[in-house]
């Protein structure tokens, strides 16, 4: 038991610094994110995505 006892002593110093960076870079991480992932569907023209939007949808409608 003892032994398990320093693991998980040994562990509590690896897990609480990538806690604690968590904690503090989620947001961060998350506004990224989105906005390369918003960035990717407009350099792409994703279709099915960009064809949902208001005002940019209309450059696929097809009565021209």
């Amino acid at each position: 038991m003892g032994s398990f006892a320093n693991n998980l002593k040994y562990a509590r110093n690896y897990v609480i610094p990538l806690v604690n960076f968590v904690k503090t870079w989620h947001r961060p991480a998350m506004a990224w994110g989105v906005s390369a992932s918003m960035l990717a569907v407009y350099f792409i023209d994703w279709k099915v995505i960009c064809a949902r939007i208001p005002f940019y949808k209309s450059k696929f409608s097809e009565s021209a």
